[in-house]
């Protein structure tokens, strides 16, 4: 049995692979810390899945390892 990755595992692996994108990870995996984001790992697809809610409205992000795109955050 395979241990679920942490999203703070997924962004720093991220950030040593796109070092050009460092700050927009930091900055994602700040808010993480903060709890401006909640994030779930989905074991039926071995992906993330993000919740952000801003304002009243609220975002939801599926399949993030898949296309992540950090900028986006």
């Amino acid at each position: 049995m395979s241990r679920e990755p942490t999203f703070e595992e997924f962004i720093n692996q991220k950030i040593e692979e796109e070092p050009h994108l460092v700050e927009q990870n930091r900055a994602l995996l700040d808010m993480y810390k903060k709890g401006f984001i909640q994030v779930t790992y989905n074991s039926d697809i071995d992906d993330f899945d993000i919740r952000a809610s801003a304002m009243g409205k609220t975002w939801f992000y599926s399949s993030i390892a898949r296309s992540f795109v950090a900028a986006e955050a």
